[in-house]
């Protein structure tokens, strides 16, 4: 057979099939940044140490094998091959190393290692019962994982914040903090990048973040080097129990996390600790229909990591009447995200059921 009928040229390839191995393949290359990303392999390049056979000695890695994972990012764009198995970083491949500001190596740590990878494996399984793939593929929920597991809870923070990096002078823009003497409790508020930033923006606010142990560290160190110690606060504590007191609680990418049931608890939880207070609640809205929107991308991590999900304005205005709350309004915001806030039903009671209307809405949710 000729080499002119072994060519495989461009129009000879089904586009379904090809469309179907970019995104399979997408896959592959997360993994390879992964093993680059978890060898340092980036900064060892930077140091000098452009061989691969330098790289296995320093990594400890098998040659050939680590060369094919560095030539596939190569051709990707993250090195560059100066001369037969000899490399170097490209500008993109300069955001791999652990010195450079911002988070992309732990955004890989975190999105592409061994809980991401392992958990959704039983994508089947949670599609199937309901139960996330943390919990069948390590016994335990995401959080307690995290409790586990202090370095991978660092990535894991710090993946949060920077893929919301910009939301928070945002929110501070657009949302109106400026009654005297309010306190702000930023409920699960992570390293304290919001609350920080807020207080930064409204000097006369005060501050208190809740959230679990592993998050007290950054949070703390956040608060002291921007000389917020005296107006802000770390408090220990499961939202799921109590809730410290405050004018205005925050839950800013929380809801998502927790199925109907979990969020009216949370909710709860902030009208028994001051039932005047209001609630904003930071999320993506999902647009109804066929439109592609991020979020419904992101609900499927829900789906596999903690078992809440993605909800439309319709569904969000159901459950916060469940909880004994008004969706008042909707705040855009410089993001992907909007700010809503919720106040309390000024009849007081709850509900267990909402409008089927509402419920079912079909119009434009966003």
């Amino acid at each position: 057979m000729s080499s002119e009928a072994l060519e495989i040229t461009q129009e000879s390839v089904d586009p379904a099939q090809e469309k179907i191995l970019q995104l399979i393949s997408s896959q592959w290359l997360a993994r390879s940044l992964y093993v680059v990303a978890k060898l340092e392999v980036a900064d060892l390049v930077a140091d000098g140490y452009c061989s691969v056979t330098q790289l296995a000695e320093k990594t400890q890695m098998h040659p050939n094998s680590l060369y094919r994972v560095i030539r596939a990012l190569a051709s990707t764009g993250y090195f560059t091959e100066v001369a037969p198995r000899e490399f170097e970083l490209t500008p993109l491949g300069t955001s791999l190393r652990k010195d450079v500001p911002g988070t992309v190596r732990s955004t890989i740590l975190a999105l592409a290692g061994q809980l991401q990878w392992e958990s959704w494996g039983e994508t089947l399984h949670s599609v199937r019962t309901g139960e996330t793939g943390v919990k069948k593929a390590f016994g335990i929920s995401l959080f307690d994982y995290l409790g586990e597991n202090p370095e991978e809870a660092i990535w894991f923070n710090e993946t949060m914040e920077s893929s919301h990096s910009t939301e928070a002078p945002a929110v501070a823009r657009a949302y109106d903090f400026s009654e005297a003497e309010k306190t702000i409790v930023d409920l699960g508020g992570g390293s304290g990048d919001l609350l920080s930033t807020i207080l930064q923006a409204y000097p006369q606010a005060k501050g208190v973040l809740l959230d679990l142990a592993h998050a007290a560290e950054q949070a703390n160190e956040r608060f002291e080097s921007l000389g917020l110690s005296g107006r802000c606060t770390f408090v220990k504590g499961n939202f799921f129990e109590s809730v410290p007191k405050a004018d205005v609680y925050i839950l800013s990418h929380v809801i998502h996390d927790w199925t109907d049931e979990q969020c009216i608890t949370i909710l709860e939880n902030c009208r028994q600790a001051n039932p005047a207070a209001k609630v904003l609640i930071i999320e993506m809205l999902i647009p109804s229909g066929d439109t592609f929107h991020p979020g419904k991308i992101i609900d499927l991590q829900m789906l596999a990591l903690l078992g809440g999900q993605e909800r439309t304005k319709a569904e969000y205005a159901a459950l916060f009447a469940r909880a004994g709350y008004t969706l008042a309004q909707v705040v855009s915001i410089q993001s992907r995200a909007c700010v809503l806030e919720v106040i309390p039903d000024s009849s007081g009671s709850t509900t267990d059921s909402y409008p089927v209307a509402m419920q079912t809405q079909t119009g434009d949710d966003s």
